[in-house]
């Protein structure tokens, strides 16, 4: 029998047994973590018997170096083995040569004469956990321990956890159990026990990651990592859920690879970027920032509230530059037959997108298309379509009480031809270059069957989407909503990546807080903020972001001013999409002046130093440089329901020393450090501090502004000599607000645009010039030498 055999690069090595089967990985230093005891298995049905298959003695072939087109040169070993009613098992490992992971995968191949069911797909089960040996020794304090935990789909929760926590999850039963629920493998909910879907990441209270694990994609199977994160010897559990998929004699069934990082060269970045090659994520295509009629209007929009919004827009462009009107649901006559229009919209399509371009902006739409009702006549006149099994599962389309659809079976050539068709009538016939494409987990859903029964759930669910981006063509913008995040990795331009926001703070049914349970899934700006921090990493790497609507409106809403500023910081901060949600032509000069604030976005995602530990981080931190200098743009917020009082370090959150000042956006204060030390003072619930920190300097220094919610990126020219400056600032837009600049004695003059302009001290050092801003302006100051301040 063969011996051990054995490889590395110069972060990791790879060690695999082929008498025992048993396989590990080591971070080959002090104190070093290592996955040891590794096994892979397989459980599958031939006929009513059952087998569960756990790797053994295997055939191994001389390992070899090949060049990856996704990772770059690798060492690669693959090995087989035999189990009953003629299945063969093939297991391929592949170690990067310059990269600090692991990649491998399984294929299975049905040698017998019989049909096989598989079940489930183990690409790693080690610790006591799972009854197996070994384990993951990582060298911390496991009561110190921090864990990211992904969810199933959009919608599902996503966010930081410590060994004492539980794993949110769903609360409502059967209500919206089927719409998060990704495979077989679910949490216990006792502390320190989490269910991961595609992937999971693990570290200290501080500093990097110590563990990710997971898929690169959910192209063939729905994955999850599972572990117990407060054991001494990690048990770690990697799985790939088959659905019990139907392998016919000489057929095969792959996985997705499977990724494994271990020790301080550990990284969720490399996970996030390995998975973006291995999908060829669509990123270089920005996303328009706009509005939709949903958080508003909902289903009850008409055409004329599509207009007045247009026209509102419009005439809010120098102020708010929107580029994309976005109809969402309540055109169509029902769900499922989208190509007819119901008595609110008596315009054909192609003359609503004619008028919203007119206007100026990139026309866009919303469907539903894998999802009907079956009272739809596409449902009377094909019910053959309809995917068995997909009953009771929850979409609120055309709500007025959530309502029950079927999923259309997507392994139907028909089906298919029919969704092809709907895409390129938006996309060709209607002109929407634009697409919203909602409740795509539907026919993926646990417990749906198809047509063909050699099709596992993810394997559907990508053919599905391919077909789609086909039709669409390659210049239509698609955004996926409720969708499996890795099935959508290279398909869509953007991806909602949390609940639906709302007009309620909290989780609610109708609106009723007590309703909702404290639900992580449900619609509530506290689940889209939790969301869209936790998902903030992926922005720019899988697709764009889309952290759902801000809802900037002062009235017809619960939300107090703090959480609107809160929502509007986190979608600012989190790099994504902005789009707006409200009547635009009853918004109030403050809700403009909120909205405006996230205009021109940065569209780069925050450091989010509480990312793995935290529900939600309440710290973002944000590195700008200007030709001002260097600054920092700090969040910090209070999840609380009760007034907090906050401090920050700046000297750990940005690395450098020194005193340093802080300008505060929402009250427009400064704040000065103490041994490094910033003392914000207290937040209210639910609410933020927005600052900018720089280091203090003497003489001229831009110390604020409240033009931009950065603080600093309007400055597009900063020229000072000892006794003058010169400043130009550029929105694109028009603004109405003041800059703070420290300047080392009194201003003698001040001038705007050419003209004098007024200033007050609003500091020892500190003045303060208020201004009106129409796309570009030049504000000059000149002081005398040891003029008092």
């Amino acid at each position: 029998m063969d011996s051990m055999i054995a490889f590395a690069n110069p972060q990791l090595r790879f060690f695999f047994d082929p008498q025992t089967g048993t396989w590990g990985l080591v971070f080959p230093e002090a104190e070093a973590a290592a996955l040891e005891g590794a096994r892979m298995t397989v459980a599958y049905r031939e006929g009513a018997r059952r087998t569960e298959w756990i790797c053994g003695p295997v055939r191994c072939r001389p390992a070899k170096t090949r060049r990856d087109p996704f990772h770059g040169p690798c060492r690669l070993l693959a090995a087989e083995a035999d189990a009953d009613g003629g299945l063969t098992v093939r297991m391929e490992w592949a170690l990067p040569a310059a990269r600090p992971f692991l990649l491998w995968r399984m294929i299975l191949t049905n040698r017998g004469t019989r049909p096989l069911r598989i079940d489930s797909i183990g690409l790693c089960r080690a610790g006591p956990r799972f009854a197996a040996e070994g384990g993951v020794r990582l060298p911390m304090d496991p009561a110190r321990r921090t864990m990211f935990v992904n969810g199933w789909q959009t919608w599902s929760f996503a966010g930081g956890r410590r060994g004492r926590d539980r794993q949110p999850t769903h609360k409502l039963g059967p209500i919206n159990a089927s719409m998060h629920i990704g495979t077989d493998v679910q949490t216990s909910r006792r502390p320190g026990h989490f269910v991961s879907d595609m992937f999971a990441a693990l570290g200290g209270e501080s500093g990097g990651e110590l563990l990710v694990a997971g898929f690169l994609a959910q192209r063939e199977q729905f994955g999850i990592v599972e572990t117990w994160l407060g054991d001494g010897i990690l048990s770690l559990r990697i799985e790939a859920d088959a659905d019990g998929v139907r392998l016919d004699p000489e057929k095969s069934l792959a996985t997705d690879r499977a990724f494994l990082a271990l020790g301080r060269k550990a990284s969720a970045a490399e996970y996030f970027d390995a998975a973006a090659r291995e999908n060829r994520a669509r990123t270089r295509r920005a996303a328009p920032d706009g509005w939709g009629s949903w958080y508003y209007y909902y289903s009850q929009v008409r055409q004329t509230d599509l207009e007045t919004n247009t026209d509102a827009a419009k005439a809010l462009r120098p102020k708010l530059p929107l580029e994309l009107i976005q109809l969402d649901d309540g055109f169509q006559a029902d769900v499922g037959d989208w190509f007819e229009r119901n008595e609110k919209f008596p315009s054909p399509m192609p003359e609503l997108s004619a008028r919203i371009r007119k206007a100026g902006f990139l026309p866009g739409i919303w469907l539903a298309p894998f999802i009907l009702r079956m009272d739809s006549r596409t449902a009377r006149e094909h019910p053959d379509w309809v995917a068995p099994g997909s009953g009771g599962v929850m979409s609120n389309v055309a709500v007025g009480a959530v309502r029950r659809t079927r999923s259309l079976d997507v392994t139907r050539p028909e089906v298919l031809a029919h969704i092809r068709r709907l895409i390129r009538t938006a996309v060709i016939e209607w002109k929407f270059h634009f697409l919203k494409l909602d409740f795509l987990y539907h026919p993926a859903a646990k417990g749906t069957r198809y047509a063909d029964p050699t099709a596992t759930r993810a394997q559907a669910l990508r053919r599905a989407l391919e077909a789609v981006r086909g039709a669409a063509g390659e210049k239509a913008f698609l955004l996926g909503c409720g969708c499996p995040l890795g099935s959508g990795i290279g398909v869509f331009d953007a991806m909602r990546i949390g609940p639906d926001v709302d007009s309620v703070w909290k989780p609610h049914l109708f609106h009723q807080v007590w309703a909702g349970l404290g639900d992580p899934t449900v619609p509530s700006a506290w689940n889209a903020v939790r969301n869209a921090f936790a998902r903030a990493p992926l922005h720019r790497r899988w697709w764009w972001n889309d952290p759902d609507c801000l809802l900037a409106r002062d009235s017809e809403t619960t939300l107090t001013r703090d959480e609107r500023r809160t929502l509007a910081a986190a979608i600012a901060l989190s790099g994504g999409m902005i789009l707006l949600s409200d009547d635009l032509s009853k918004l109030s000069p403050d809700a403009v002046r909120l909205a405006q604030m996230l205009f021109p976005p940065l569209h780069r995602a925050a450091d989010l130093p509480g990312w793995r530990g935290e529900e939600a981080s309440s710290l973002a931190v944000l590195p700008m440089r200007g030709p001002q200098g260097a600054w920092w743009v700090i969040g910090i917020f209070n999840w609380g329901d009760l007034p907090a009082d906050r401090s920050v370090d700046l000297r750990e959150l940005t690395g450098v020393r020194g005193d340093a000042r802080a300008f505060s956006l929402w009250d427009e204060r400064m704040i000065e450090t103490a041994g490094g030390i910033l003392d914000c003072g207290t937040i209210q619930p639910h609410g933020s501090i927005l600052l900018a920190a720089r280091m203090k300097s003497k003489g001229v220094q831009y110390a604020g502004s409240n033009l931009h919610f950065s603080q600093g990126m309007e400055v597009a020219e900063w020229r000072k000599s000892r006794l003058s400056l010169r400043a130009v600032l550029n929105l694109g837009r028009e603004a109405e607000g003041a800059v703070w600049i420290a300047l080392p004695a009194r201003p003698t003059a001040v001038r705007w645009n050419g003209k004098p302009a007024s200033f007050e001290q609003a500091g020892e050092d500190i003045w303060k010039i208020p201004l009106r801003l129409a796309g570009k302006g030049a504000v000059e100051i000149r002081w005398n030498p040891g003029g008092r301040r």
